[in-house]
């Protein structure tokens, strides 16, 4: 069971950046696993031993979110109410990923490092021929739309934006690894991997042509490298500069979209984007409590539309913005929840970043690297629902478990019960007091 599990969390990450399909299948049969491992542990461990391992601080956030879904569903949606539930069902895999890794997540992780960055790797070159030369090499399809002479590089993934997001958060924690890395071992093999793995994930932001997630990557950068190093902050903005002045300058594809980032009259997917805003926005002030149900706000445009005036406005999509989706689908209440666990796993992994020791090198980028990724979806959820995504959403909540178990095996409380836990390590005793005194 152990071996299957650990093959299993080997798998996810590459699982999260190539389909949708993929990630169904290994989440759920990682959810399915995690309830066998509960079960054998209530048969062979204290009920303690459990418990310590499935509660959760932000547990009154999540759940609080997940019953004002529900009540939103049951209450003001007709058609469906459980498929309206089930966008809240990332709660049940956030829980699974925290129980195993609390149980299996090692320091020794780091050498699986190696085969992820090669797998980015892949991602990068094939996003880079998407958008050289509109070549798609996983499967046919019309979502390359032309820019210009190039195209929008979605990599394994059927959207653009979806590809941008996850891409993005990848990007993010490679660059908080690679940067810690080089400050703590020099040009180690581990650390080549990491930044050539840095470079073709930020290859696959860039011809992603999403401007939002290109705003909300570069800031996160920077912050990024003014945590590890203040002077490298001033280094990594002029390299920005530079970069973004190369790029609009020698391409005409590039060029125009840095032009049309501020720009709502003279583009209209801009115009668009606050036709829905508005719409949202009224949608959130009619049903201020719970919403309308939680991604069913769209069914509600149209009409919305005639109510303000906007005759011949007919698009119908989700709001592009994070909060007017959460506000208008699950009101204040939802909004509220929502809000309360994006900052505690803002704040937490920030708090790890801070004060973990410096011998928990990979731990320590690790939580870097997450907060960074936060931001980033944080900011870009500005201009695109990327929470409501579920291909980037498998992947955040992943790092979100893997928040909890850090925390968990960060608190020295639980140290003693980790040690006579024959599930920690399968290694002999010396081993595991050795990992222990890692930690």
């Amino acid at each position: 069971m152990e071996k299957i599990t650990r093959i299993w969390l080997f798998l996810l990450p590459v699982a999260f950046m190539t389909s949708m399909a993929a990630m169904e299948l290994f989440t759920w049969t990682f959810f399915l696993l995690t309830l066998v491992h509960i079960g054998r542990d209530l048969k062979t461990q204290p009920s303690g031993f459990v418990w310590e391992r499935l509660k959760s601080p932000v547990g009154w956030a999540v759940w609080g979110y997940f019953l004002t879904v529900t009540l939103g569903a049951l209450l003001m949606v007709s058609s469906k109410p459980l498929d309206v539930v089930g966008e809240a069902r990332w709660i049940l895999l956030l829980y699974a990923y925290s129980y195993v890794l609390r149980k299996y997540l090692q320091p020794e992780w780091e050498n699986y490092l190696k085969f992820f960055c090669m797998v980015i790797c892949l991602v990068g070159l094939v996003s880079l021929l998407q958008f050289l030369f509109g070549l798609d090499i996983t499967r046919k399809r019309d979502i390359l739309a032309a820019f210009g002479s190039f195209y929008r590089a979605s990599g394994f993934f059927n959207h653009p934006l979806t590809f941008a997001y996850s891409i993005g958060m990848v990007w993010l924690v490679l660059l908080a690894l690679a940067l810690q890395y080089v400050k703590a071992q020099g040009w180690s093999v581990i650390t080549r991997f990491l930044v050539m793995a840095t470079m073709f994930s930020g290859v696959g932001l860039i011809t992603s042509l999403s401007r939002g997630a290109w705003l909300a990557g570069a800031s996160a950068m920077l912050i990024v490298f003014f945590q590890v190093k203040k002077k490298w902050a001033l280094g990594a903005l002029i390299s920005l500069l530079l970069v973004i002045g190369a790029l609009a300058a020698t391409n005409s594809t590039i060029r125009d979209r840095f032009r049309t980032l501020t720009t709502v009259s003279q583009n209209e997917s801009n115009r668009l984007r606050t036709v829905l805003w508005q719409a949202n926005w009224q949608i959130f002030k009619s049903h201020p409590v719970i919403g309308v149900g939680l991604t069913r706000n769209k069914d509600y445009l149209l009409q919305y539309y005639q109510d303000m005036g906007m005759i011949g406005e007919t698009i119908v999509s989700h709001a592009h913005n994070n909060y007017l989706e959460i506000l208008a689908g699950t009101g204040t209440m939802g909004f509220l929840f929502y809000l309360g666990f994006c900052l505690y796993f803002m704040i937490k992994s920030w708090q790890l970043y801070r004060y973990l020791p410096e011998h928990q090198l990979f731990f320590k980028a690790l939580c870097q690297g997450i907060f960074a990724a936060q931001i980033f979806l944080h900011m870009g959820g500005l201009t695109q629902c990327n929470f409501t995504d579920g291909e980037v959403t498998h992947l955040l909540v992943f790092l979100w478990g893997l928040v909890l178990a850090i925390d968990f095996l960060n608190d020295r409380s639980n140290l003693n019960r980790l040690s006579v836990s024959k599930d920690i390590s399968s290694g002999d005793r010396g081993e595991r007091l050795a990992l222990l005194r890692s930690l």
